[in-house]
Order: C-alpha cells, then structure tokens, then sequence
C-alpha cells in the first residue's frame, strides 16, 4: 500500500545531508515549541465542528467519481470532520509560513477557513493571504472564522478556482508560499501549477494537500516532483512539498516521517 511504501521509504532527520532539509526538519517539521495563536485555532476548530447549521453546498471539488457539481444539503459540523485540514498539518503550515517569513500566500480552496487561519495568523502583521472558494455559503463562514481570529490580512475571492486564479495571480504578483487544496484531479492539478510557476521564485514553497488521496492525486505529485523546475519535493504522506531553490545542484526527492 501507499502508506507501507511511505513507512518503508521515509527517513528521519538522522539520515538527511543536505543542509537544507535538516534545518527544515529541525527547525520547521520537528519544532514543537507551542506557538502564538494556536488555542484561539484549537477553540474556533471545535466550535465547527459542533456546529449543527444545515447549509447548501455546491461541490466544485472533485473525487474519483464526482465529475460534475453537486449541490446537497451539510452539516457544518461533518464539513469540518471530513475536510478541516488536521491540527497536525494546520500547525506545520503555520510554522512554514512563520520560518520563511511568508509574505505573499495564495490558497486555492478555503473550505470553511481553518487552514486559510493557520496561513494568515503566521504572518498577521507583515504579510497578505489570497484564499479562493467556490461555495458562496462556504465562504461566508470561512470569512467569519477569519475575522473571529483578527485575520484582517485574509482576502476570501468567491468563484471556482479556474475562473478567478487569473485574477489573483494578478493582484499578488509574486507567490511565497502557495496551498494547493482545490480540485482533486490530475488535469486541473497539473493546470493549476502551470499557472501559478511564473509568479514563483526561488525561495518559493508549494503545498499540495491529499496527494495520495486518489491515483489522479498520486499521479500529479509524482509529475510535480520530476518537473525541472522543482530542486526538492518531501512527501509528508498527506502533504507534499516543493522547493525551487537553485542553489541545489540536483533535483532531491525525499519522503519523511511526519505524525
């Protein structure tokens, strides 16, 4: 299985040379100091997910076999179980965001807002984040959640991802750290990256969520680690990671420990 290969493969810090990526696991995947915010996260994450309001939800998304929009009524509280990104992970964004002193952040698809919390709150008073969700109802709460956090750095932009990532790549300019959490197909992955690697630089970092969630997610991050212009991808098993510094002198692909 996926995860077998992933425990078979993956390395701890003990087995990494490259400066880089021990510093990474020292200082950003190993940290464990408790950082500002993270209670303010933990009480706004239960509060949805015991939150019993039924709304109207049109799916965007994609799975395996969700090929068109879908429109069915939700509980808030089952949203944020089945799609809030795990505190785990949530905090990892943060640190990233933090560590790299993230400035200009792009997520595509906000869900209900808690990863578009740990991206902004990281980077609160110097730094700006651009989240897009295609569920206007979604939207709202996500926009709530933010402002109940301070977020006042977070931009929600409403439409699907293919409409409106023109229009915020514009608006940003340059990308440093970018949450891929939209479309869960091979297709609209790969566009997505396309779109997005102009406004990159060196010292950039791409975030793909799920990406051992289905074969098309599987198969879009291991073409996204081989693309040339990646110098490091990490697999994290649920997250993967890439890096575009040119100071690598080759491509590097690891798989780590992270839970």
């Amino acid at each position: 299985s996926t995860l077998l290969q992933y425990l078979w493969y993956g390395r701890s810090r003990y087995h990494i040379h490259s400066p880089f990526v021990y510093a990474f696991m020292k200082q950003v995947l190993r940290d464990k100091r408790r950082l500002y915010d993270m209670d303010r996260i933990d009480l706004q994450r239960m509060l949805l997910q015991k939150d019993t309001t039924t709304i109207q939800v049109n799916d965007l998304g994609a799975g395996p076999s969700n090929q068109q929009p879908k429109t069915k009524q939700r509980k808030v509280a089952s949203i944020a179980k089945s799609t809030g990104i795990p505190k785990l992970y949530g905090e990892l964004l943060f640190r990233m965001v933090d560590n790299y002193r993230c400035k200009n952040i792009l997520e595509l698809g906000t869900g209900l807002g808690i990863s578009a919390i740990y991206l902004a709150s990281a980077t609160k008073h110097t730094g700006q984040l651009l989240t897009i969700e295609g569920d206007e109802q979604i939207a709202a709460i996500a926009r709530k959640n933010l402002a109940a956090l301070n977020c006042r750095n977070a931009e929600v932009m409403i439409g699907s991802i293919q409409q409106r990532l023109p229009e915020a790549l514009a608006q940003m300019q340059q990308l440093d750290l970018v949450f891929m959490d939209g479309d869960h197909r091979y297709e609209a992955t790969m566009a997505y990256f396309d779109q997005i690697l102009p406004y990159l630089h060196q010292h950039s970092i791409v975030v793909v969520d799920d990406i051992h969630w289905s074969a098309e997610m599987t198969q879009a991050w291991n073409e996204l680690r081989k693309h040339p212009d990646v110098k490091l991808s990490i697999d994290l098993y649920r997250m993967g990671l890439l890096f575009f510094n040119h100071d690598f002198r080759q491509q590097l692909n690891l798989t780590l420990y992270y839970w």
